[in-house]
Formats: structure tokens, C-alpha cells, sequence
């Protein structure tokens, strides 16, 4: 029986998802930090900070123009 690496199992794991009701967003990373940036949310409804990864997906009805 095989073990599982803890260290591979953490870079596989899914990055994190925040519902947001409106398209504009701000990420710093959280608690591991990052420089801030601001990212607007387009058409396809979610976009992903390039730093941490982080999805912002904007939540159904909310701010759809």
C-alpha cells in the first residue's frame, strides 16, 4: 500500500473559491500575502487572481450588467 506525499497532496489541492456580488474584486492573498490587486470579473462570470490563484465567481442575480 502506497503513502500519500503530504507536500503533493497540498500542491494539488484546489485552489480557493470566493462568491462575490460584485464584479469588481480585491485580492492580497489572505493570510500567505501577496500584493493587492483589483480584478474585474467578465462575461464568463468568475476570474482568477494571478498571484494565488483564488476564484472570484460572481453569485447568480447579483450584479449582472
Amino acid at each position: 500500500m502506497s503513502q500519500i506525499d503530504p507536500k503533493a497532496a497540498a500542491a494539488t489541492k484546489p485552489p480557493e473559491i470566493a462568491e462575490v456580488s460584485t464584479r469588481s474584486v480585491a485580492c492580497d492573498g489572505g493570510p500567505a500575502g501577496h500584493p493587492k490587486v483589483y480584478l474585474q470579473i467578465g462575461e464568463e462570470g468568475f476570474i482568477d487572481c494571478p498571484y494565488c490563484d483564488r476564484r472570484f465567481v460572481l453569485k447568480g442575480g447579483a450584479d449582472a450588467h
